[in-house]
């Protein structure tokens, strides 16, 4: 019996999964489909499959709440870890900041004690050849 027959005749319509179900008690069974679905349905074959819905529905509506309250749970926690993230990123940044600052300071110190050393180095070549000559004077003249 095809599924649409078996609604014609009882006026149900089942879920495909219980469909399956009234097939295998229908195969099951040495009486045709008229005396079937009469038998099935005064046996309260709808009432069970409605019972039978009822509790899918109750199973699904408890796995939904449960999903749901992990999905929530997880907002949470990704939330409190996205903001711990962000207070570090922002430490990260202040850190960084005051790297450069001292480095651009180390860079200009340097920088200044290169130039200072510079003249520093002129200064001495000029005084040593100074010296140099002034001595080589002397030593002519004596």
């Amino acid at each position: 019996m095809m599924r649409s027959e078996f609604i014609e005749r009882t006026g149900f319509e089942p879920t495909m999964e219980a469909y399956e179900q009234i097939e295998r008690e229908y195969m099951g069974c040495d009486i045709d489909k008229d005396a079937f679905c009469k038998q099935w349905k005064k046996q309260g074959g709808i009432e069970r499959l409605s019972r039978m819905r009822v509790r899918r529905i109750e199973e699904l509506e408890r796995e939904v709440q449960t999903v749901e309250k992990e999905r929530l749970a997880l907002i949470d926690r990704f939330s409190s870890r996205e903001k711990e993230l962000l207070e570090r990123i922002d430490s990260l940044e202040g850190d960084l900041k005051a790297e450069r600052q001292e480095t651009a300071k180390y860079r200009q110190m340097h920088g200044e004690t290169e130039e200072q050393l510079t003249d520093i180095k002129c200064s001495l070549r000029s005084l040593f050849r100074y010296v140099k000559e002034d001595l080589q004077r002397r030593s002519i003249h004596t």
